[in-house]
């Protein structure tokens, strides 16, 4: 029973949902789209799959005329586009192929394809203002197809072209334009065309743009130029002033150490600071801008300066405030003594070794951010490496 009952519910649901009702196919309403089904279709013992096409009911007579008269009558309102009316055209008309899912279709044909073609463009571009031109243009209605009953009605529009409507400026520059094809007519058969010298009695100067230089960029040019290497030069500046406030810094632990070891050896402050620059212009290595300060001072010294002034300028052109720390604790030396100054320098040596790993430790950082484009670009190059033939391959 639970057998019989299930075969029962499923020959129901499959007369359900399938299309074929009593041997019959419904058939898509006149307007709509055809509508395919594969049927499965049984002969004897012989089961086919054959697809099948069921066109869209046609109209009678009847309703192909009443669809005429309702494609007619809308027509009318949609033919003109944007226009006031037909008696004004001036911009494109709306020649449509179907109007509403009627089923009908509408060829368009023209009088005067040069005037008015069949898409609905209207070329008015070379009429003048006061203007006119008259064309007929025709609209076919058409239903039915080759094999079966076909209907026609034809349906003529008489329209006026008129000239487009121009503000001042393309008015004038309308006029120009004739006047110049008028000069170029005039003599075709010469080897050169005269222009007018003057159009509407007013002067005229012609330029030709293609040769033209404005002369007006030159001193825009001239005036950005100037900016530009202005503005290079602050940066430039700005870059070497950063590069030897860096280069200060990362030299003071060096400069620290060698004063607090040649003093602690018994030398005095000045005698240290000759022996330093001796060492330096010995040794003929790049330029230190921390060693041509001291080099500066000393010469300064023998000159005539005081030690104390002289140390006061020394950390003024270091302008970093472990110099001027430096130059105070040497002025500090001369004023009261040298009691306790050594424990201060040795104080000033390990602050000045954590400032140089700092130091190191920022420039590693900068380094490894300026290596973070070039690493991003080297991964979207192995990226489309690796890509690239993965889909072509898929492609293929």
């Amino acid at each position: 029973m639970a057998g019989v009952m299930l075969g029962l519910m499923a020959m129901v649901v499959n007369k359900m949902q399938g299309h074929v009702i009593d041997g019959t196919l419904p058939r898509p309403d006149a307007g709509e789209e055809a509508s395919e089904y594969e049927l499965k279709v049984r002969i004897g013992d012989e089961t086919l799959e054959v697809p099948m096409e069921v066109s869209p009911r046609m109209y009678d007579e009847n309703e192909v005329n009443q669809h005429f008269s309702n494609v007619e009558e809308k027509l009318s309102d949609m033919v003109r586009g944007e226009n006031e009316s037909l008696e004004q055209v001036k911009t494109k008309l709306q020649l449509v192929t179907e109007v509403d899912q009627e089923g009908i279709e509408i060829q368009w044909f023209s009088s005067d394809y040069s005037l008015v073609d069949t898409a609905g463009v209207v070329h008015n571009e070379n009429m003048q203002e006061g203007e006119e031109r008259s064309c007929v243009i025709k609209a076919v209605l058409s239903y039915g197809q080759p094999e079966s009953e076909q209907y026609e009605k034809q349906i003529e529009y008489e329209i006026t072209v008129v000239a487009p409507d121009r503000t001042e400026e393309e008015k004038k520059k309308f006029y120009v334009e004739r006047m110049l094809k008028q000069a170029n007519l005039e003599c075709d058969k010469e080897g050169q065309v005269q222009l007018p010298e003057q159009i509407d009695g007013e002067e005229v100067q012609y330029i030709d743009q293609e040769n033209e230089i404005p002369a007006e960029i030159f001193p825009i040019l001239a005036v950005v130029a100037v900016a530009v290497l202005y503005l290079g030069d602050m940066a430039d500046k700005k870059r070497r002033m950063d590069m030897r406030a860096r280069q200060l810094r990362y030299d003071y632990s060096e400069v620290i150490s060698k004063l607090t070891l040649l003093t602690g050896a018994g030398m005095t402050f000045r005698r240290a600071w000759e022996k330093i620059v001796t060492d330096y212009e010995r040794a003929g290595k790049s330029t230190r801008y921390v060693y041509e300060e001291m080099r500066n001072t000393l010469y300064e010294m023998k000159a005539g300066i005081s030690e104390l002034e002289a140390y006061e300028r020394f950390g003024k052109r270091c302008n970093v405030k472990e110099y001027l720390k430096l130059a105070a604790l040497l002025q500090q030396n001369l004023k009261k003594g040298s009691k306790g100054l050594g424990k201060m320098l040795e104080e000033e040596v390990e602050d000045a070794f954590d400032l140089r790993k700092n130091l190191a430790i920022q420039q590693g950082e900068e380094a490894g951010t300026k290596l973070l484009l070039p690493m991003t670009i080297m991964l979207l190059v192995v990226m489309m490496i690796v890509m690239v033939p993965a889909l072509m391959s898929f492609q293929v």
